[in-house]
């Protein structure tokens, strides 16, 4: 099961790699960091959404879908340990 879980991660990265390399994000729509990029990629997601082409929607949902993940994740370990105390 560990090892379809690594299967997994790994094509779901590689999923957002290559749409941030095909579409060109984050430099091809103005958005400009340094350092830990995440955050300020999120925070200018929304410039994805105007086009509506498939690809840009897809990169959309896959940079949200990380911290929903983590919300989620956080949730369930919260929830398992209100249940086991």
């Amino acid at each position: 099961m560990l090892v379809v879980l690594v299967a997994a991660v790994v094509v779901w990265g590689a999923l957002g790699l290559y749409l941030s390399i095909r579409l060109g994000w984050p430099a091809r729509y103005g958005v400009r960091c340094g350092g830990f990029c995440f955050p300020n990629e999120l925070a200018k997601s929304g410039l994805l959404l105007p086009r509506r082409s498939p690809d840009e929607v897809t990169l959309f949902v896959w940079l949200w879908s990380w911290p929903a993940i983590a919300v989620f994740e956080i949730i369930y370990w919260i929830a398992g340990k209100s249940v086991r105390s």
